[in-house]
């Protein structure tokens, strides 16, 4: 039998519509560990965590977002959650100094060829 290697799923959303489909997503996986679902803003998540914490998480981009406004998302990412790994999908790698390391690899996302980057941190 497979264990899962977490023990709760966060899964946060500013949007009502895309909150619906993460819900609808995450679903089964509710059967196999705590889920908690927030239709919020990822700086008005209030959860602490003493065990390791990874953040997945795909980043709005575009021609709607600066690169102060990324930067500004990475760092409440970080201050939030205070993350061991960070996985972000993004067009362009995400290059982040206080990061122990980093990978990075090219994805297709909804047809279109973006980067997932993981940054490790120490915590």
């Amino acid at each position: 039998m497979y264990t899962w290697p977490f023990t709760e799923l966060v899964g946060i959303e500013s949007e009502a519509e895309t909150f619906e489909i993460l819900k609808s997503n995450l679903a089964l996986l509710s059967k196999e560990v705590k889920l908690s679902l927030y239709n919020q803003k990822n700086e008005d998540y209030k959860g602490k965590h003493n065990q390791r914490v990874w953040v997945f998480s795909n980043l709005p981009y575009g021609k709607q977002v600066k690169s102060d406004t990324l930067k500004s998302m990475m760092a409440t990412l970080k201050s939030v959650f205070n993350p061991q790994l960070l996985a972000v999908f993004h067009p362009e790698p995400i290059k982040d100094r206080e990061a122990l390391s980093a990978l990075h690899f090219t994805v297709i996302n909804g047809g279109l060829k973006i980067t997932l980057s993981i940054l490790t941190y120490k915590r």
